[in-house]
């Protein structure tokens, strides 16, 4: 009877608009299909040597004469030649999901996480220790689709630029201005820029799907519409020198552990514990390797005499439980250390790519007023956008990478049990070769 009660309290508590929703497992339910479009192009093909001619080299020099800039006509012709609108997705209609909007849709589609009517202490702490993990879990996955959608955005722009320097490459070995060598460099970077495309398209699908199975939605529902860049970080990173108070506070598995060993060790005496403890540096001192160096060489298992100390099931429970609780908070406390560590490391080095990504900036403007001066070709202007290009490319990561940081430190300060990331991305800042005139 208690759990059909629960049962219905439980369906009751999700909106009526998601239970008359389609089965997620029928298989007759129309869906959208999967919105594949190819990022790689053909490259552009070298004209064999037989057919540059005298007038082929005429009619380049006469286009190239007709603009004052000379070859500006190419960045022209960037400009007239952007990607295509059925290129890029467009995202649907009404305002953007916020990371607070995923993690509410994803407890819907979870009601074993609602909790019940006058549920225990224990209980509950389960509950939150859940709850906090599948908020964790959204918000990273929130962050990691913003951001692989922004690198999408970014490196279209870095396609567009390789195809520039294609298309001037094959100009000038069309009248017998570059060698074919030259042109196959061009092409090489038109390639290589074409497969990080498709493999940031890939990325970005993936990690959108990955925020799809966690908010539990199908369909229609499954074209999130999410922004198109992730938030400005907070301007200034403020210290926090209880961190570990906070989160040894706020640790719900923790508050029962310590509940629970307290009421244990309440039927030891303290001369029990006593000789508990002389025990075990006994059997510590037995197991450990002699000599003046023990590295390398392995520990036996430490045996206790049973004449040493009694092994009561009272003294044993005390022991398990306390030991739970130590191991418990001494993971609480490392893992506040290091996620706050983790996150000022982060934020330095986000503002760090930043400021690089404006010098690129500075560089590209000082690049264009040369080149308007005809004091640098062509081919400077586009390795500077380059380097430009790729200085923000670290800087998005940079970015992502801050925010990761903030929500596992966000998490573990409210008592979450985090597997940390890996590395930020080390993205470098070097600018793009630059090709031969």
């Amino acid at each position: 009877m208690k759990r059909t009660l629960l049962t219905a309290w439980l369906a009751a508590s999700i909106p009526y608009g998601v239970l008359a929703e389609p089965l997620a497992a029928d298989p007759a339910a129309i869906v959208p299909p999967v919105p594949y479009r190819s990022a790689l192009g053909t490259l552009i093909d070298m004209p064999p040597a037989s057919e540059v001619s005298l007038a082929d080299w005429a009619r380049a020099n006469a286009d190239v004469g007709r603009n004052l800039r000379g070859h500006i006509d190419i960045l022209k012709w960037e400009a007239a030649n952007t990607v295509p609108a059925d290129t890029v997705d467009k995202p649907p209609a009404g305002p953007p999901m916020s990371p607070g909007q995923a993690v509410a849709l994803a407890l819907r589609h979870q009601p074993e996480l609602f909790a019940p009517p006058q549920a225990s202490a224990l209980a509950q702490a389960r509950l939150d220790a859940q709850v906090l993990a599948l908020s964790h879990s959204v918000q990273r996955a929130w962050i990691n689709a913003v951001a692989a959608r922004q690198n999408v955005a970014h490196l279209h722009q870095v396609a567009q630029a390789a195809q520039v320097g294609a298309e001037l490459g094959q100009r000038m070995a069309r009248v017998g201005n570059w060698s074919r060598a030259q042109l196959l460099q061009e092409q090489l970077v038109q390639s290589a820029s074409a497969s990080q495309l498709a493999l940031a398209q890939q990325e970005a699908f993936g990690a959108t799907e990955n925020l799809v199975r966690l908010l539990g939605v199908w369909g229609n529902a499954a074209q999130l519409n999410l922004p198109a860049q992730l938030p400005a970080l907070p301007a200034t990173v403020a210290d926090s020198p209880d961190l570990e108070a906070t989160a040894l506070r706020r640790q719900p598995e923790l508050i029962q552990a310590r509940v629970e060993a307290q009421q244990a060790l309440a039927g030891v005496t303290a001369p029990h514990l006593q000789k508990w403890q002389e025990a075990i540096d006994a059997a510590l001192q037995a197991s450990s390797p002699s000599g003046e160096s023990a590295m390398g060489v392995p520990h036996t298992t430490p045996a206790l005499n049973p004449q040493d100390v009694p092994l009561t099931h009272a003294l044993e429970k005390s022991i398990r439980a306390s030991a739970q609780a130590h191991t418990l908070a001494v993971t609480t406390r490392s893992q506040a250390r290091e996620a706050y560590f983790r996150y000022r490391t982060a934020v330095d080095m986000a503002q760090h790519q930043r400021q690089a990504a404006l010098l690129s900036a500075a560089l590209q403007d000082e690049v264009q007023l040369r080149y308007n001066g005809m004091l640098q070709s062509t081919w400077d202007l586009l390795a500077s956008a380059r380097a430009r290009l790729q200085s923000e490319s670290a800087a998005h990561q940079s970015q992502r990478d801050a925010w990761l940081a903030y929500i596992d430190l966000q998490a573990v300060l409210s008592g979450a049990v985090v597997n940390f990331s890996s590395n930020p991305s080390a993205a470098g800042n070097a600018p793009a070769a630059k090709s031969g005139h």
